[in-house]
């Protein structure tokens, strides 16, 4: 099931988290609804 919004069609966003040490782990941020 996708995350997005039905009524403004927000969809999440995709990115990286990188730590202290640049190490990098792929992340999804959901639309806020």
């Amino acid at each position: 099931m996708a995350a997005h919004c039905d009524i403004c069609g927000k969809k999440p966003g995709f990115g990286n988290t990188i730590s202290h040490s640049h190490r990098r782990h792929s992340r999804r941020w959901n639309p806020n609804i």
